[in-house]
Order: C-alpha cells, then structure tokens, then sequence
C-alpha cells in the first residue's frame, strides 16, 4: 500500500511540473483597436516565466473582465502563447425610439449600462431592458415594453436602437378596503398615499399605480392600526392567480385565471375584463395558427402586425401579436420614416425623398410597387422596402433580382397587402424577411370566456 501512495505520488508531481512551460513568444491576433502591449499588461503575461493551466486561466479571466473581447482563446504550445480574440464592436450611436420626452432619454441614457463610445456587451442588454421598464413602471406605465435592435456599420462599429413603447398610464380608478367594518373606507383613504384618479387630481402623481407606493401604503395602514391598539393587524390585496401563462395553449373549460377579492369589485369590471382578453386570446391565437402555416417549410419570414388595431387599444392588440407568436412592427408613425404613395404622389421623385428622409433620424421604410423601384430604393439606402400588393411570384423574381446585384442583404423586405390564411404559405415560401398582416387585429374572432364564482 505504502509502494502504491509513493508511485501515485511522484506520478501527480511529475504531471503537475510537467504542463508548467516557459513562454518564449507570444502571439497575439484578432485585436484591431486594443494594442498588443494593452493586452500584455491586461492579462499580466510575462516572457521567459513559467505558466501552467492556472496562470492561463487567470490571463483569461483577466483578459475577460477588461470587457474588451467578445471571445478570448488561449494555447501554450512548444514555449508560444498564442492568444486569439474577437472583440466588441463599439456602440457608435445609441439611439432611443418612441419617448417624446428628451428628460426621459437623458435620465435612460444615464442610468443604463450600455454607452456611446463602450463596447456592446450583449449581456448587459437584458439588464439596460428591465432598468428602463423599472424606470417607467416607477412613473406609473407598468405595460412598458422595450425592444432592442443593432444596426450593423461595419465589422467593429454599430447602432444600438432601443425602441420603447410606454403604453397607457395604470391610473387608480377606485380604492377600496376590505374586512374592516368599524373603520370607514374615507378615514383609511385619508392615511393612504395612493389616491384615487380624478379630474382636478391631474397634477398628481399619487394617483398612478405604483408598487413602491402600496408597499408604503401597507406600512401606513400598519402604523395606524397598530397606533389604536390593534398590533396584530395583516393588510393584504386583492390577488390574482394565473394558472395559464402568456402564450400557454388553454383546452375547453379549463381555468386560466383564479381571483381572489371583493365579489363587488370583480363584478363591476367582470364584462371589461372578459371583453379585453377573447380579443387578446383571439388574436394570439390567429396569429399563432398563421405562424403554424409557414413552419414546416423552414421559412425565415416572421409575420408582423400592422396598425390596424382597435381604437384606444394598439397597446394590448400587439402585445397579443407577439404572444401569439408573431411581430409587433412599429406602435406609431413617428418611430420611423414611412414614405407611401400619397408621399410619392406629392414629392414625385423618390430620390429627392429619400434624401429627404436620410436627414432624418430612424429608420426608413418606403412602400413600392414594381421590382424597378424597389432596386432604387436599395441603391439608395431604404431600410425596410415594403412590396405592396406583390404577389408571391413577383416577390421571388424581385429577390432573386436584388441577389444577383448584391443589394438583397442591405436591406428588410416586407410583403403587404391582401395576405390571410389561404395564401400566407406561399409568401412564406419567397423567404420574404416581414409578412404583415392586418387581419389578425381588424378581423379577430374572440375566444368564448366566463367567469365563475365560487
């Protein structure tokens, strides 16, 4: 046993002094803005001194945490460290669309992880996104969503686009307190910060939902029961429990959704409920049963919306969309250039247009009708081109032509017009990057809902 402990032993340190190895040259490639002598020093790496598996590992993570690279890949072999890299493309331009209110941008720009002039870490996007929903949900838009885009300017630079839309204002329409019945529910509203909204209450911001202010508003009532005497007090809200999530398939008579509060309050807004999701539900569906049909041909096209939504309810009829498996596209004219045929018909010169347009900030996306201008618009520098009312053949001839001029990969192509469920396979089928359909927001059959008390 004893023979057995020495063999192993003299064999762990032989193994352990034999992958140590003197660096003698080291190779450095895949970096163009940071120096070779940078990454030396970053990394900590000496000539002529022993390195084994942990010193690399360290020169790795050391090289990593400069957030630099993107990709770091490290080999010592026969006295040569060679160190291959990718770094981050830089943020040249950081772009924020669809907030009017440049307090707003300034405070996002600031408070976001992601900089002008920094490096693009794809992990911090995830962060930079909920940093902003947190940001307006504080200011009472708790159905903010942020979508992010990168537009490519060359192999080491970028645009990076954040595209928010607020949606409406979560306003408090009633407070109400219940299981107390010897303290009216005026005393409590009074000790209460959050406030009910009304017509001369415009000014206040107290009458937004806001969760750190119902967090407030429990200790508030805490600190007064306790203050007259009862000290076992619990406030609780009103609950809801989602059994089916968003997206989640929901078979017939099956529960998707149990409340718990006052029966009154649930009733004053059971109809309003249960109209807003059949819509929803409807919509999501259809757009998901659209989305079935152009799978099993491997298509990349994605179905968008369009903005033919209901009135007051753009928000939620899109959301649906993406639910159901498709796009949103753009919540409002004004967070792109969109250049139609009426514009065309009064400027009468697409080049004078789109020159027009370039001044501009955002993307551009102009609405054609022949190959031959869509080849123009390519050339030009059009961003999204929208075939309007093309056919599936003449979408296919129209990117086989952009092809073989080497313009196809410059820009997004969107078909539009006349598109449902009977056709959208062959549009599919042209690998058409957008294929917008209104049908599934103007045309929707709602999903038959009811609510059950027991």
């Amino acid at each position: 046993m004893r023979k057995l402990f020495i063999i192993v032993l003299i064999y762990l340190l032989y193994s352990s002094t034999a992958i140590a190895e003197v660096i003698k040259k080291i190779n450095i490639s895949g970096n163009s803005r940071v120096s070779e002598e940078t990454i030396k020093i970053y990394g900590g790496i000496k000539i002529n001194e022993d390195y084994k598996e942990k010193d690399l590992n360290r020169v790795l993570n050391d090289l990593f945490s400069t957030n630099f690279f993107e990709d770091v890949q490290i080999e010592l072999s026969n006295n040569i460290l060679n160190i291959n890299l990718i770094e981050h493309p830089i943020i040249n331009e950081l772009i924020i669309i669809g907030e009017p209110a440049e307090k707003y941008i300034e405070q996002i720009r600031k408070i976001i992880k992601s900089k002008e002039k920094d490096s693009y870490i794809k992990n911090n996007i995830a962060k930079d996104i909920n940093i902003i929903k947190r940001l307006y949900a504080s200011a009472g838009y708790n159905f903010a969503q942020v979508d992010t885009k990168v537009r490519k300017i060359d192999k080491s630079n970028l645009d990076l686009i954040f595209e928010i839309t607020k949606g409406e204002e979560t306003r408090i329409s009633k407070i109400t307190f219940v299981g107390d019945k010897k303290i009216r529910d005026k005393r409590l509203r009074d000790i209460v910060a959050s406030e009910e909204h009304k017509f001369w209450k415009i000014i206040s911001r107290n009458t937004k939902f806001n969760q750190n202010l119902v967090n407030m508003d429990k200790r508030l009532l805490e600190n007064y029961y306790r203050s007259i005497g009862y000290y076992d007090v619990q406030i609780k809200s009103n609950s809801a429990e989602i059994n089916k999530k968003d997206g989640n398939i929901a078979k017939a008579n099956q529960t998707i959704l149990e409340i718990i509060g006052n029966a009154g309050d649930i009733l004053t807004c059971e109809r309003t409920v249960l109209n807003l999701l059949s819509r929803m539900c409807g919509i999501a569906t259809q757009t998901n049963n659209l989305k079935k049909q152009i799978k099993p041909g491997g298509s990349k096209s994605k179905i968008f919306a369009t903005r033919k939504t209901a009135p007051g309810l753009r928000f939620f009829d899109k959301e649906a969309v993406k639910i159901g498996g498709g796009e949103k596209h753009r919540m409002t004219l004004n967070e792109m250039i969109m250049i139609k045929d009426n514009h065309l018909a009064v400027e009468k010169s697409i080049e004078r247009i789109l020159k027009k347009a370039k001044k501009t900030r955002g993307k551009i996306e102009i609405e054609v009708e022949s190959q031959k201008e869509a080849i123009l618009c390519a050339r030009l520098g059009a961003d999204i081109i929208m075939l309007d009312n093309f056919s599936p053949d003449r979408i296919k001839k129209t990117i086989k032509k952009l092809t073989e001029l080497r313009l196809r990969n410059k820009v997004i192509l969107e078909a539009s017009g006349r598109i449902n469920s009977k056709n959208i396979a062959r549009y599919a089928r042209t690998n058409v990057d957008m294929i917008s359909v209104g049908n599934v927001t103007n045309s929707v059959d709602g999903i038959d809902l009811s609510l059950e008390i027991s």
